[in-house]
């Protein structure tokens, strides 16, 4: 099974507190934005990366439906118990299967795993377009995205927007 890492999963400090890292391809993901917008269910994210929600930064990543975007992303090679795995991490998600393309070529090379954040939980919305990063986590992801290579960040941080459409390159300036 293939499992499309947008956000923490491409740290590989962070993708090993679940399973054991392996090297990713990159691919190109179509259809979805990849966005802050979702209050995370683990409230133990809250302590590790000390959100803070006094100043409203208790945000973590999406891949949103958007027709119209596309984002690069990590794609790992996984056996279905890792999967099950992961879905316990990744518990404010539904994984969905999806399409994933060739960076260089653009061409469809097959399928993945993403996760989408569910609309709701326990009754409550947990997606909000004014919220902000977890700066830990973001810088989580951030540094995930350099490690994949200098181009690679470039498009992440220009594929990587808020709930209010800023880039996160604008908002790191």
């Amino acid at each position: 099974m293939i499992l499309i890492g947008y956000g923490s999963l491409l740290n590989k400090s962070s993708f090993e507190r679940t399973i054991p890292w392996r090297e990713p391809k990159e691919v190109i993901v179509k259809g979805y934005k990849r966005v802050f917008n979702l209050i995370p269910s683990r409230l133990q994210l809250y302590k590790l990366y000390d959100a803070n929600h006094a100043k409203g930064q208790i945000a973590v990543l999406n891949a949103a439906y958007d027709k119209d975007q596309h984002f690069n992303a990590a794609a790992f090679e996984l056996s279905e118990g890792e999967m099950d795995i992961i879905k316990v991490r990744l518990q404010s998600y539904h994984a969905e299967e999806t399409d994933i393309f060739d960076p260089k070529t653009k061409k469809l090379i097959g399928t993945g795993i993403i996760f989408v954040g569910d609309g709701t939980r326990s009754g409550e919305e947990i997606l909000n377009n004014d919220i902000l990063p977890i700066p830990k986590y973001l810088e989580t992801c951030r540094q995930g995205a350099i490690d994949m290579g200098k181009s690679f960040y470039k498009t992440w941080s220009e594929t990587t927007f808020l709930g209010d459409g800023t880039t996160v390159k604008e908002f790191l300036k």
